[in-house]
C-alpha cells in the first residue's frame, strides 16, 4: 500500500501525541509499504532527523501554531487546509490517514478522497463539543459546527479511546463506522533507557500548556513535602506557561525542589528522567489518550490522572497497580501520590510493564494495516 499520515506537524521537529504517533506507525510501516509523512515543512535542511525510508511530503514554510495565551492559531489551520488540499490533488498516495485537528484540513482531504477515490481514514484524538465554550467563549458556537462538519466529512475513523468513541457516537456518528485503536509505545526504546543518577519523587511530563494544569503538580508537591520534607518534582517540557509556573514554585518556596528540563531532544532523555522517579502526576484535564502514562508504566511509573468529562487517561487507571484517578485538586494529586511514594517499586515494575507491552507499536501498527487494506477495498 502506499500510505500518507497527514498532520500539520512533524516528529521530532514538534514533540506532540500526533506527531509521535505518526512518526512511530511510519516506523513500523515503512518496511512492508511506502509510507509518506505529510506537514508543514519543520524538517527544513535537517534531514538528518528525518526517518530513514519515508517520504517527506512538505506544505510550505510552518505557520505558528499557538498565540500567546497557548491557544492554536485559526490561521494556522486555515493555511494547513489550503496547502493540504493542493498536495492532495497530486498525490499518488492510495490510503490517507488524517488528524481530524487541525479540522479545516478534513473537509479538504473529503474532496479531494471523492474526486480522486482515494480511501480516507480520520483519526479523531478527541471530541470537544460542549468544550468549545470554555475554549473559545462565545465564539465556541463556530468550533462546534466547524468540529461537527468535520466529523461528517469522515467516511471511516478510528479513535484512540472509547471516551471519544461514546462523543462521537453522541454526536450522531454511526458506531459501525468507528474502529478503536490505542496509541502505541517503542516499548524496547523504553527498556533499554538508563537511569540517570539524580532521583525525583514525582515527574510531569507534556507540554507546558494551560490545559495540561501543570501547577496542580507544583502545588501537591507542597503538600507532599508536608510529610515528605525532600521530595521532588521533575518537570520535562516547554510552552508558554513555563515562566508563570516557575514563578508558582518559587512563591510556594519551594525552590529547587521543582526543577524544569524544557525540552529534552531525545525520547530517550525523557524516559531515562522517567525511569529516575517514582510517580508520574499528570493533571490535565483533556487528553484524547495520555501516552505518557503508558510510557511511565514501561518505565515502572504508577501515574496520578484526574478525573474529568474530556480526559481519557482515566480510562487507562484501571487497576490500582497502575495508579490513581482523582479530583482536579492539589489535595487529591497529593494524596494519591502519597499513597503510592511509599511502595517498593520493584514490586509493581513487572506488572506496569507487562501492562505497557500490550501497547507495543508493532501490535498497533499491524491491527492498523487490517484497517487501511478495508479502507482501501471499500474506496
Amino acid at each position: 500500500m502506499r500510505i500518507a499520515l497527514v498532520y500539520d506537524a512533524v516528529y521530532p521537529f514538534v514533540a506532540g501525541g500526533v506527531e509521535r504517533r505518526n512518526y512511530a506507525l511510519a516506523r513500523e510501516l515503512r518496511g512492508r509499504h511506502r509510507v509518506a509523512l505529510y506537514g508543514f515543512h519543520y524538517w527544513g535542511d535537517d534531514g538528518a532527523r528525518c526517518l530513514a525510508g519515508c517520504h517527506y511530503m512538505p506544505l510550505g514554510r510552518p505557520v505558528p501554531l499557538y498565540r500567546a495565551d497557548g491557544r492554536r492559531r485559526i490561521i494556522e489551520a486555515i493555511v494547513f487546509a489550503a496547502r493540504l488540499l493542493r498536495a492532495l490533488l497530486r498525490s499518488d498516495d492510495e490510503v490517507w490517514d488524517l488528524a481530524n485537528f487541525p479540522f479545516f484540513s478534513v473537509p479538504a482531504a473529503w474532496l479531494v478522497s471523492r474526486l480522486r477515490r482515494r480511501a480516507l481514514v480520520v483519526t479523531w484524538y478527541e471530541f470537544w463539543g460542549e468544550y468549545w465554550d470554555r475554549y473559545l467563549g462565545w465564539w465556541g458556537w463556530a468550533g462546534r459546527r466547524v468540529e461537527l462538519l468535520a466529523l461528517r466529512c469522515s467516511p471511516q475513523v478510528l479513535t484512540v479511546s472509547q471516551m471519544t468513541r461514546r462523543r462521537l457516537m453522541a454526536a450522531g456518528y454511526p458506531s459501525e463506522r468507528i474502529t478503536v485503536l490505542p496509541c502505541g509505545v517503542d516499548f524496547e526504546a523504553v527498556v533499554a533507557a538508563r537511569e540517570l543518577g539524580e532521583q525525583f519523587d514525582l515527574i510531569c511530563v507534556g507540554r507546558l500548556l494551560p490545559h495540561k494544569r501543570v501547577e496542580l503538580a507544583i502545588e501537591a508537591l507542597a503538600h507532599v513535602r508536608r510529610a515528605r520534607p525532600g521530595a521532588t518534582l521533575a518537570v520535562v517540557g516547554d510552552g508558554p506557561e513555563r515562566r508563570r509556573l516557575e514563578r508558582r514554585a518559587a512563591d510556594l518556596g519551594l525552590g529547587d525542589a521543582v526543577r524544569f528540563h524544557g525540552k529534552l531532544p531525545e525520547a530517550e532523555q525523557v524516559y531515562a528522567l522517567m525511569k529516575s522517579s517514582r510517580v508520574l502526576v499528570a493533571p490535565s484535564e483533556r487528553e484524547g489518550f495520555g501516552i505518557a502514562v503508558v510510557e511511565g508504566w514501561a518505565c515502572g511509573l504508577p501515574a496520578v490522572v484526574c478525573v474529568g468529562e474530556e480526559n481519557a487517561m482515566a480510562e487507562l487507571i484501571d487497576q490500582p497497580f497502575k495508579g490513581r484517578v482523582v479530583a482536579a485538586t492539589a489535595e487529591s494529586i497529593a494524596a494519591g501520590c502519597s499513597e503510592l511514594l511509599p511502595e517498593d517499586p520493584r514490586a509493581r515494575q513487572r506488572q506496569l510493564r507487562e501492562a505497557a507491552k500490550a501497547y507495543d507499536w508493532p501490535h498497533i501498527a499491524q491491527r492498523l494495516e487490517a484497517l487501511y487494506r478495508d479502507a482501501l477495498a471499500s474506496s
